[in-house]
């Protein structure tokens, strides 16, 4: 795979963060929400793994050398929630199937990646699925829309736009330094869903995450994990709260709204 000099593929990072992180689990580590979905999954195998993809995205979104780089060996510094944007963070379940629009986006198996603008093994810039998938379906959930509703919605506006812009970095690879690399994978235990890491963040106000958890989504993750429904409602409010946050404002919620 090719990429900038000094820098690892987003693919080989990958497959070496998910070797480490296996390397270092211990379920005692797990926050609580996790341990007891651990210690209760019918296949731990695949529940671990999902947590390592979980916790190998978080890092991913937060890498400063995230790069793109051009098969004429340009190279370009670009934003990895970006690019490496999932459909639960787009699609809420109420957002499609109020409208008729039903069906899952996106990858059927949870040990995959779907993002919807690369390729999930080879981490390519790809606009096959937004293609094929993703742009077909919001078409026919503005056609509901406009059928029930008798208007237009401006619902997926902004990720259209986002679609056309990424469209001149197809066939782009991805990677980050080796130097960031090799620092994360020397800190896998200070990564989701570990402990270590939810202390380390601290506690703040997030009231609109808190709000738009129990009034958009009533408290329903459906099929997505807890760091999924995070990373969406940090997409929707620019808050992103912890798993564990999202469990106890469950258990005790804000009053109703007038």
């Amino acid at each position: 795979m090719f990429c900038k000099d000094g820098n690892i593929p987003i693919s080989v990072f990958y497959k070496r963060f998910i070797d480490a992180f296996f390397v270092g689990f211990d379920p005692k580590k797990l926050i609580e929400i996790e341990l007891s979905e651990y210690e209760t999954s019918a296949d731990e195998y695949s529940y671990q793994l999902r947590l390592g993809m979980d916790a190998a995205l978080t890092v991913l979104h937060g890498c400063e050398t995230f790069t793109a780089t051009s098969v004429n060996g340009v190279h370009l510094r670009v934003d990895p929630e970006v690019f490496l944007t999932e459909p639960s963070s787009i699609f809420l379940e109420q957002d499609y199937e109020k409208f008729g629009a039903l069906g899952a986006l996106g990858a059927s198996e949870r040990n995959e990646f779907s993002f919807m603008f690369v390729h999930s093994l080879t981490f390519l810039v790809s606009l096959a699925l937004w293609d094929e998938v993703f742009q077909p379906r919001i078409k026919r959930i503005k056609s509901e829309f406009l059928k029930i509703q008798n208007k237009d919605t401006d619902l997926f506006d902004e990720i259209e736009i986002i679609a056309k812009k990424i469209q001149s970095f197809e066939g782009w690879s991805l990677s980050i330094s080796n130097v960031e690399a090799t620092s994360v994978l020397g800190k896998i235990l200070d990564n989701y869903p570990f402990k270590e890491a939810v202390e380390k963040r601290g506690r703040k106000r997030l009231n609109k995450a808190r709000e738009y958890w129990q009034f958009e989504m009533k408290f329903s993750r459906g099929n997505k994990s807890w760091m999924q429904v995070a990373r969406l409602i940090k997409n929707k409010t620019n808050e992103e709260p912890s798993p564990k946050s999202l469990r106890d404002w469950k258990k005790n919620p804000l009053p109703p709204r007038d």
